[in-house]
C-alpha cells in the first residue's frame, strides 16, 4: 500500500469517525441489485425523509457531513453508488449509467421502507435524482446542486473522462476546484478516488440517460443551485431543468464553479433550511460557522427561456 493511499484511507477513517460523532451511523441492505451502504441519521419516523446523492467523486462522507448538519432530527439516507464509493457491492461486471442508478435506489427505497422522499443532489447525483423522481417512487422536493447530465454537456464528460485517465483523481478535482481548494483536497482526497469507476461509468453513458428524456416526467417542487463558471458540465444541465420542469427555480452563483457544493457550503446549507423546510437542527452552529467561513456569493435568479 503507497504512503498516499494510506493517506487517503486515514482521511476516510477520520471522516466517518467525525459523522459517528454528529449522530451517522452505517447501514447495509442486501437488495437484488447487491450490498447498499448508506449514512442514516435522525430519529423521525412520521415525516418525509431526505436522500443526499453524492456526485462523481463518489464522495458520501462529504454529503453526509451537509446531511447531519442541516436535518436536525429528520431521517436522512445517504447512499453509496455502486463503484464510486468503496463500501456498496454489486457482482455486475460493468458500470451503471445514471437512470439504471436511479431504477436501483428506487428498489433500495422500497427495501428501507421508504416510499416517499425529498432529494438533494449533486452533480451526477443531481442526474440521478432526477431519474429516481420518475419511478414510481414519490419525490416531494428536490433540491440540485450544480446538476450534470444534459445532452449537450455530453463532449464536456468525454473530455472529463480522458483528463482522468493519464492524471487520475488530480485531473478531476482540478476540473471541479479553484486552484486553492483543489491544491488541499487532491492532497489528502485523490489517493482513494477510483479513476477507473469514473471511467466506466462515464463509458457507460449513452443517449437515453440524458436528463431531456427524465424531465417531462418530473412533477417534484425543484430548486436548481449552480455556479456561473461550471467549467465541468456548463450551465445547460441547470437552464435544462428550469426551462423543462414546470415548478422548478433556481438561482445562479456569481463566479462559482462545479465545486459550489464544497467551496460555498454555508450558501448550500442556508438553500437547503430554506428550501427543504428544516428547522434548526443540534448542529446549526456548524452551519452558521461554514455560512461565515466559506462566505456567500451574489446570486442572480434563473430565468425559463421561450419555447
Amino acid at each position: 500500500m503507497s504512503a498516499r493511499f494510506a493517506r487517503g484511507e486515514a482521511v476516510r477513517s477520520v471522516a466517518t469517525a467525525g459523522l459517528r460523532a454528529l449522530g451517522a451511523r452505517s447501514r447495509w441492505e442486501m437488495t437484488v441489485d447487491g450490498m447498499i451502504h448508506a449514512f442514516e441519521m435522525g430519529s423521525e419516523r412520521d415525516r418525509v425523509p431526505i436522500v443526499f446523492l453524492h456526485g462523481l467523486s463518489g464522495d458520501t462522507e462529504g454529503a453526509a457531513a451537509m446531511a447531519a448538519t442541516v436535518a436536525g432530527r429528520r431521517r436522512c439516507l445517504v447512499p453509496d453508488a455502486f463503484d464510486l464509493a468503496p463500501r456498496s457491492r454489486t457482482d455486475r461486471q460493468r458500470s451503471l449509467g445514471p437512470r439504471a442508478q436511479g431504477s436501483v435506489l428506487f428498489r433500495w427505497l422500497a427495501a428501507v421502507g421508504c416510499d416517499e422522499v425529498d432529494i438533494v443532489g449533486v452533480s451526477l447525483g443531481a442526474w440521478v435524482g432526477i431519474w429516481l423522481a420518475t419511478t414510481q417512487i414519490r419525490v416531494r422536493r428536490m433540491v440540485l446542486v450544480s446538476p450534470a447530465g444534459s445532452r449537450v454537456a455530453r463532449a464536456r464528460l468525454r473530455e472529463l473522462a480522458l483528463a482522468v485517465a493519464p492524471r487520475g483523481g488530480d485531473a478531476l478535482i482540478g476540473r471541479v476546484f479553484g486552484p486553492a481548494t483543489a491544491a488541499a483536497i487532491s492532497r489528502w482526497s485523490s489517493p482513494f478516488l477510483r479513476t477507473a469507476a469514473i471511467r466506466g461509468l462515464i463509458a457507460e453513458i449513452d443517449d437515453g440517460d440524458f436528463i431531456e428524456h427524465a424531465l417531462p416526467s418530473v412533477s417534484a417542487r425543484t430548486f436548481v443551485l449552480s455556479g456561473d463558471c461550471d467549467e465541468v458540465v456548463g450551465s445547460e444541465p441547470a437552464q435544462l431543468i428550469v426551462d423543462r420542469v414546470p415548478t422548478a427555480r433556481g438561482s445562479w452563483a456569481a463566479g462559482q464553479g462545479h465545486g459550489l457544493f464544497y467551496e460555498r457550503a454555508g450558501l448550500v446549507y442556508q438553500t437547503l433550511r430554506r428550501e427543504l423546510g428544516l428547522e434548526a437542527s443540534p448542529h446549526s452552529v456548524l452551519g452558521r460557522t461554514l455560512a461565515w467561513a466559506t462566505g456567500s456569493p451574489a446570486l442572480h435568479p434563473m430565468h425559463r427561456r421561450p419555447t
